[in-house]
């Protein structure tokens, strides 16, 4: 009797398992994406692949008590059992007779999955009141692993006895790397659809926030409970728009903080549209040490000097010099390192000497000692720092929904609108 191929005539069943398994993975994946959606909002990008009806709503489904086993989502179980067997079919495929005793372990794994996918699909029939289209996708694949589990273990049964017993396939050494192997694949699974999961839930937990407090009426309310405090603001300060206007606006600014640049571009908008109604007071709050014994160490390494490069701007240069270095001081994105302030002034027509001296004069010194005093005198700790009328501005912009939000410019106008009394103000407090 000669020994048989290690492996027999077992390619045409083992890999349509493999292939079936990983359309399992990604069926499991469709799910654990949809997890936490509600019934009839988009929810995540895989809602749409089902479409809720009067008979189909997957996410009902899935928030369904069936839905987990444990602290798990059956759909993050779902996926290690496919990874499983995978992993099993891909790396072993079919055995031969010698070496059949292990195609128990993926038999009784697909004989527990089906017996689960039966119980669940038993649930969806007769405890809940919709069907999930991709739980009947998951399930069906289910059946179909079974089966052809089933056809390897009786393939392997009809095929002649092995000669030595080393010839039988799988050997010991080589099904236990394969199921330590699967073993770490799941853990990695596992882990990986926990950690979408915190991410989801951090998403939507965003989402809610925004939803509760990026709106005009709530900002504008929490500005209405901030107690009015009194700024002196210093004559040397630049403050733009007309003396007289009727709102009042101090900012405290990081040339190196990029909300404090998006502000500043917003700003010129806003005294634009409204220039008669607000006058606005730009002061410096630089997140350093060197020159803010309350800012962060290292933070920004850049910021005094360039607080200092600006006031130096507006003592030496014209009021256009001073605003054109402030824009480009802004717009350099942090990188004002190696004499890199000095090309800027020049850019902005400004004395190269001129500046320098005023640069490192104490008279700016002592300026931005003042702005960092009052600044930590109101309790500012970082930047931007918005006092309108006295009061706090805790937030001066309304963002979109987006994954990486955006200012909503519209909004945004509309809440300023409200806060400069260009329109009435809904449910503002009476003493505003």
């Amino acid at each position: 009797m000669t020994a048989q191929p290690a492996r027999g005539n077992s390619s045409r069943l083992r890999w349509p398992a493999f292939f079936l398994a990983v359309l399992g993975c990604a069926a499991s994946a469709v799910l654990l994406g949809m997890e936490g959606a509600d019934d009839t909002g988009p929810g995540s990008p895989w809602s749409a692949l089902c479409a809720p009806t009067a008979t189909i709503n997957c996410n009902h489904v899935l928030r369904s008590p069936w839905a987990r086993f444990g602290p798990f989502p059956m759909s993050t179980i779902g996926l290690a059992y496919f990874v499983s067997l995978a992993a099993w079919f891909m790396a072993i495929g079919a055995p031969n007779r010698a070496g059949r005793a292990w195609h128990l372990v993926p038999l009784t794994l697909c004989g527990v999955g089906l017996c689960a996918s039966i119980l669940l699909t038993y649930v969806m029939a007769a405890r809940l009141p919709v069907w999930c289209t991709w739980c009947l996708a998951v399930h069906a694949v289910n059946a179909l692993l079974f089966v052809f589990s089933m056809l390897m273990w009786r393939k392997a049964k009809r095929l002649p006895e092995a000669t030595p017993p080393c010839d039988a396939f799988p050997s010991a050494a080589r099904a236990g790397i394969v199921i330590f192997a699967a073993v770490g694949l799941v853990l990695l699974a596992v882990t990986g659809s926990i950690a979408y999961r915190a991410q989801a839930a951090a998403r939507l937990f965003q989402l809610e926030l925004l939803a509760a407090t990026n709106t005009p009426d709530y900002i504008v309310w929490r500005y209405s409970q901030s107690p009015v405090r009194a700024i002196d603001v210093s004559s040397q300060a630049v403050v733009q728009g007309p003396p007289d206007a009727p709102n009042s606006l101090v900012v405290f600014t990081d040339y190196q903080c990029p909300q404090c640049g998006a502000f500043a571009t917003y700003l010129q908008w806003l005294l634009k549209q409204h220039s008669k109604l607000l006058s606005c007071a730009v002061l410096h709050f630089p997140m350093s040490r060197s020159c803010n014994p309350h800012g962060p160490e290292g933070y920004h390494p850049y910021a005094c000097e360039a607080a200092r490069a600006a006031e130096a701007a507006a003592l030496v240069g014209t009021p256009a010099q001073a605003e054109t270095l402030h824009r480009l001081l802004y717009g350099s994105d942090g990188g004002l390192g190696g004499g890199f302030i000095e090309k800027l002034a020049v850019e902005a027509g400004l004395d190269r000497a001129q500046f320098l001296e005023a640069m490192h004069s104490a008279a700016v010194a002592r300026r931005i000692e003042e702005d960092v005093a009052l600044a930590h005198s109101l309790g500012v700790e970082g930047t931007p720092a918005l006092f309108f009328n006295g009061r706090r501005l805790q937030n001066w912009r309304i963002l979109t929904s987006d994954v990486k939000p955006k200012i909503d410019v519209k909004a945004t106008d509309a809440l300023w609108r409200i806060l400069l009394a260009a329109e009435p103000v809904p449910g503002a407090a009476s003493d505003r």
